[in-house]
């Protein structure tokens, strides 16, 4: 049965994403590295299917925002997704 976290990781995701990236770009870039990663969209990756496409979203968030803001702002994210388990 899909936890809390495999309906909501990806709202948390995005809402890290979109004060820099803007919220359709957040989409996309969450769709892009779960497509990547895995073959499926978004809606069909669980939780526990995260941890690589989180490592996916790094070249992205670099081009952005620069590797050290990107480790950090991954950072965050893992905390948050910790806190929802």
């Amino acid at each position: 049965m899909p936890s809390a976290t495999d309906a909501n990781w990806r709202d948390i995701v995005q809402r890290h994403l979109e004060p820099l990236l803007g919220a359709f770009t957040a989409q996309v870039a969450v769709k892009t590295a779960t497509l990547r990663v895995h073959k499926r969209p978004p809606e069909q990756v669980t939780a526990e299917e995260l941890p690589p496409v989180l490592e996916a979203l790094k070249p992205i968030l670099t081009t952005f925002v620069g590797a050290l803001h990107t480790n950090v702002m991954l950072e965050h994210i893992k905390t948050d997704l910790e806190k929802t388990r």
